[in-house]
């Protein structure tokens, strides 16, 4: 439920607050975000901040300056200027967001609205350049990130680059370009990450190009290319074709291509889907990620494989039914 305060103080779990303009409240009745008008200065969990209260710059998004957690704990607040934050890590920022126990759950460096009147390019103008060190030592240098994520015990946990930007990732299958973002786990290891171009990647089912032409880097998780805590695969996206022999049923075949469906927005257009390999339980489960479509499951004989897992075998294990008869990467 929206309230208009009309420039009223309201009291908040972070105490009186001046100029209050539209006001949100949970079904509780609990307040859930409220969009300032006069300047107010608010202690939260990283110190003594200024939230946003000036709503007439171009780049200035048209939301609230506070949110809160149904517990009343701070969930996120929007600055009014770019400000020094010292924990996890020193970084400027526009944005920052807390778990509800107030530890750091993200950090936004820049938070400007994209619109006819302000581009990505624009916005991205004025991104600062960072050196960023990832969990393994090594160090990301000068690059420009739109967020920076962290567990709650303030480990990295994702990073998500702006467009065109490239970074080169450590893991059990080699040295990785990525892009859009990457991910870890509380320990460190990576979780999953986009490949920046079709990249060899050793499967239970021999070699695959792992690409997803669709992604959309809408946050550093959740990459196409996915790890288990121990480092075995997960998961891939692969715009390879393939043919499945089915043992159990007279070697009949099954082919594998990418999908490929009409444009949306252009009729001489089409977009091509990636096959998405999920190596799960017993066997391969394979699907498009996309509705209507249902994912097939085969059984792999002698169960999974951990493949590039440390201490686990480099070479994947003969199956019977999977050749890779051409490659479709464009």
């Amino acid at each position: 439920m929206y309230v208009d305060f009309k420039g009223r103080s309201i009291e908040t779990p972070l105490g009186l607050l001046k100029g209050a303009g539209e006001v949100e409240f949970h079904v509780n009745g609990a307040l859930k975000s409220v969009r300032l008008l006069e300047r107010n200065t608010v202690i939260t969990p990283s110190g003594p901040l200024a939230p946003a209260y000036t709503w007439g710059e171009i780049r200035r998004k048209h939301s609230s300056s506070i949110t809160f957690f149904l517990n009343g704990a701070i969930k996120s607040l929007r600055l009014e200027q770019r400000t020094l934050i010292h924990q996890p890590r020193p970084m400027v920022v526009e944005r920052i967001a807390w778990y509800p126990q107030g530890q750091v759950k993200m950090l936004f460096p820049l938070d400007g609205r994209l619109s006819a009147y302000w581009t990505q390019k624009e916005e991205m103008s004025l991104a600062e350049p960072l050196d960023v060190a990832l969990p393994d030592g090594s160090v990301l240098n000068k690059i420009h990130l739109i967020s920076i994520g962290f567990h709650q015990n303030q480990a990295l946990k994702s990073l998500t680059l702006w467009p065109g930007q490239r970074v080169q990732v450590a893991t059990a299958y080699g040295t990785i370009s990525a892009r859009l973002g990457l991910d870890f786990y509380p320990d460190g290891s990576p979780k999953s990450l986009e490949p920046a171009k079709p990249t060899a990647v050793l499967t239970p089912l021999g070699s695959f190009m792992a690409y997803d032409p669709m992604a959309i880097g809408l946050n550093g998780e959740n990459g196409s290319l996915a790890f288990a805590a121990d480092q075995s695969l997960l998961s891939l996206k692969t715009l390879d074709e393939f043919t499945w022999e089915n043992a159990g049923n007279s070697g009949q075949t099954e082919i594998f291509r990418p999908l490929t469906l009409p444009h949306p927005l252009n009729e001489n257009a089409v977009e091509r889907f990636p096959n998405k390999l999920e190596f799960i339980e017993q066997g391969v489960r394979i699907g498009f990620d996309v509705p209507g479509k249902k994912d097939r499951f085969f059984e792999l004989p002698g169960g999974p494989v951990k493949i590039g897992a440390t201490g686990g075998s480099k070479v994947a294990r003969p199956v019977r039914g999977i050749v890779l008869p051409q490659r479709s990467v464009e």
